[in-house]
This record gives structure tokens, sequence and C-alpha cells, in this order.
């Protein structure tokens, strides 16, 4: 069994892997980022950390709205070799569900071609989207978000 980290968007819902989830905390101001991918909302400091905020409402297809004070601001990790901490807004933390043994169906039997959705599982009468932090930008778009961090850094 493994535990998932679940939140919705739009009434839909949604998980990461709980390993690659650092906490989940009140919405927040986000400074915007220019010359960074149309995916990236902008940067926040976290305790001296300079962390992206992904939009990821766009990366699903819903229509942009202005950040809500109940919005969560989910703050995660990819996990490989960078470790690169991401951020993104959630309109609601459901919590912690274990998966089941069995229970995660891979994306590629349920959605082909989604290619940041890791697999699928039922919760209840819910249908989970297991997202792939690692996969969620294309390789462009990591690219251009590293150029727009390294001028972000040395203008500050």
């Amino acid at each position: 069994m493994e535990p998932f980290f679940l939140f919705s968007i739009e009434e839909r819902h949604f998980a990461l892997k709980l390993e690659g989830v650092e906490r989940a905390y009140p919405a927040v101001a986000v400074t915007p980022l220019s010359d960074g991918p149309d995916l990236v909302l902008g940067i926040i400091n976290l305790h001296g950390r300079i962390i992206p905020v992904v939009d990821l409402r766009r990366r699903l297809g819903y229509p942009n709205r202005p950040v809500r004070l109940d919005d969560s601001l989910v703050i995660a990790h990819t996990a490989h070799a960078t470790h690169r901490h991401i951020a993104f807004f959630a309109d609601k933390v459901e919590g912690i569900v274990e998966g089941q043994e069995g229970a995660v169906i891979e994306a590629d039997e349920v959605v082909p071609g989604l290619e940041y959705v890791q697999g699928v599982m039922q919760i209840g009468d819910n249908l989970v989207l297991i997202h792939d932090l690692d996969r969620l930008l294309s390789i462009e778009e990591q690219e251009q978000l590293v150029r727009a961090l390294d001028g972000a850094a040395a203008d500050a």
C-alpha cells in the first residue's frame, strides 16, 4: 500500500505520491517571473527558498480564475536528480489516502497521451488522476524556467 496526497480542483480529485509532497499552506501572493514559461504563474519565497508556482489549473484545461483566500498552496518536489521544488494552488486539500495494492491503473491504459499523469485509482465513487511532477513541465518549459530563475537570481 502506498500513501497519496489527495486534492481537488474544480470539484475533481487528483493525487500525488505522498513522498513528493512537502506540505500545504494557505494561499499567498505570487511574484511574477519574467521570461518564465506560460505555465508558471510566478515565484514565492518560502523561508529563503525561491519556488516556482505552476498553474496546474491551466495544465488540466480548466478556466483561469483569481486565487481565492480559501485556496491551498501545495509545495511538492520532483523525484529526479534535480529534486526541484514546485508549488501549485488547489481548491481544496482532501487529505491522505492509502492506495490499495493493485488499485492504481497505469495512465496509458486509461488516458493515453497525458504525459504528466502517472495513473488512475478509484476512491469511493471518484476516479482520481495521479500526477507525475517529474513530467508536469515539458523539457522546453523546464529549460525556460531554469533560465528565468537564473535571471531572477542575477537581478536580486
